[in-house]
């Protein structure tokens, strides 16, 4: 709640809003890789720097561009280039973010590199040697 406007905090790894928006019930889904996600906080880590100051003392509230919908972005004092997104709580906007998040849903709950079961152990083609 800041100044008086509640805002919507979309993190990219815990799976909540993933499910929310997506519809998918693994647990291993989520934003942090998505194309999308990170498309959305590089717009709003230009629209600060094209504001002319490096580190922000206050909170500023920006607005991006999805499609036709200006989206108020809150940015935090500190660190906010690398702070999550945080969207006014607005129907329409918060509507057009979540379709916008949408369009990368299926690559989402994809593992980011494959995984052996057995921990350490040698596969059959090493135990050969």
């Amino acid at each position: 709640d800041i100044n008086d406007q509640n805002y919507l905090k979309i993190q990219g790894s815990p799976p909540l809003i993933s499910r929310l928006i997506c519809g998918c019930t693994l647990k291993s889904h989520s934003f942090s890789n998505s194309t999308t996600f990170n498309e959305l906080k590089q717009k709003r880590n230009h629209k600060l720097m094209s504001n002319g100051q490096k580190k922000l003392k206050t909170e500023q509230v920006v607005e991006i561009t999805i499609g036709s919908t200006n989206v108020s972005i809150l940015c935090p004092g500190k660190r906010s280039a690398s702070a999550d997104l945080l969207v006014l709580m607005d129907q329409d906007q918060l509507s057009c973010v979540f379709d916008f998040l949408k369009t990368d849903c299926k690559d989402n709950g994809k593992a980011k590199r494959s995984y052996k079961k057995g921990g350490n152990k040698p596969q059959k083609d090493e135990e050969a040697d």
